[in-house]
């Protein structure tokens, strides 16, 4: 799949920033239509997770499927067993990386700084992490906590995104 430019991701948020409840709720069902397990993962938070939380999870996961599906190629159809798999693989790597931190922060730090860095998706998984990021939040919120989400949660959010970014993005 092509590498997504950053205008491309920039003018999907804002398209989708932009739709009113309705355009919103017609894209969801689109999305649980066209990716059901997709969207039962992206739905399917923790007890934990705020309101807010689960509708960032769901928003970004919507930003991710649709400039992916911009991109040209086709989107595969994602299923629970293929989300799972990712998801496991990530969590172990992100395991093996705190780990490293722990035994040697000079390595753990260059081996981190590769991990947000090496994609093949570079500008959308940064994308990704820097809307994430609690200074990149304060400065997206425009006054209101339409977009905070819990600093217990955004691991899992970073998680989940990066599981969905993975399985979309097919080489």
């Amino acid at each position: 799949m092509n590498i997504v430019p950053e205008d491309i991701i920039e003018g999907t948020w804002e398209r989708l920033s932009e739709l009113t409840i309705d355009e919103l709720d017609q894209l969801v069902l689109r999305l649980s239509d066209e990716q059901p397990d997709l969207f039962e993962y992206l739905t399917s938070n923790p007890e934990n997770f705020t309101e807010n939380d689960s509708s960032f999870t769901l928003f970004m996961g919507l930003l991710v499927w649709l400039t992916l599906g911009q991109s040209g190629g086709e989107l595969p159809v994602l299923t629970w067993e293929i989300l799972e798999e990712q998801e496991n693989a990530n969590y172990t790597k992100m395991a093996e990386l705190a780990q490293l931190m722990i035994d040697s922060q000079e390595e753990g730090l260059k081996k981190i700084s590769e991990f947000y860095t090496d994609h093949h998706q570079p500008e959308l998984y940064g994308y990704i992490a820097a809307v994430l990021s609690p200074d990149e939040e304060e400065d997206m919120e425009d006054g209101d906590e339409a977009l905070a989400v819990t600093d217990e949660s955004r691991p899992l959010i970073f998680l989940m995104l990066k599981t969905v970014l993975d399985c979309l993005d097919v080489e």
